[in-house]
């Protein structure tokens, strides 16, 4: 049956909002940076980069804006995939932030591109308000601001789902 008033299609109308507003913002966003991180030793971690550039345009710069600031492990494990480039930039005193910079050599993030392989350690433990933030600048100077999916490595996230289920399964007994 066809709905005949704006009544019956308001329902509908709030569900398909609603399943929009459930997404991650950075599933319609034209650029997005997953950073997946692992326990690397020490009391530092490893963070791995990957860069997706939806944009028409290709992109000659994406950076990290909010990385610790005067992070020496940060600065002398960042690394970038051939034909790329990366550095850290640790932020100047008036600055609250350092930088991970990521950029194009011989290389570029050409439109509808993928680029992984960029990578850094730190002793800046995850999800604490670091490396939230990014920055992309394309071939053209446009800017565009965004928001980093920070993700656990598969065996981390594996290890504390296993240790959720035991504590469930304890919990019924």
């Amino acid at each position: 049956m066809i709905p005949h008033t704006l009544s019956q299609l308001r329902p509908a109308k709030t569900a398909l909002l609603f399943l929009l507003a459930s997404f991650p913002q950075s599933a319609f966003s034209a650029v997005t940076v997953d950073i997946t991180f692992s326990p690397s030793g020490n009391g530092r971690f490893l963070y791995t980069v990957e860069i997706a550039n939806n944009l028409p345009e290709a992109l000659s710069l994406v950076f990290i804006t909010d990385a610790p600031k005067d992070d020496s492990i940060l600065g002398n494990s960042i690394t970038a995939p051939t034909g790329f480039q990366a550095s850290y930039d640790p932020g100047l005193d008036i600055e609250a932030f350092g930088q991970a910079q990521f950029l194009e050599d011989s290389m570029s993030f050409s439109p509808g591109s993928v680029t992984g392989g960029f990578s850094f350690e730190s002793a800046t433990a995850p999800l604490t308000g670091f490396f939230t933030s990014f920055t992309a600048i394309d071939q053209n100077g446009e800017i565009l601001n965004g928001t980093t999916n920070v993700i656990p490595e598969p065996a981390s996230a594996m290890l504390g789902i296993a240790g959720i289920a035991t504590l469930a399964l304890r919990r019924r007994r």
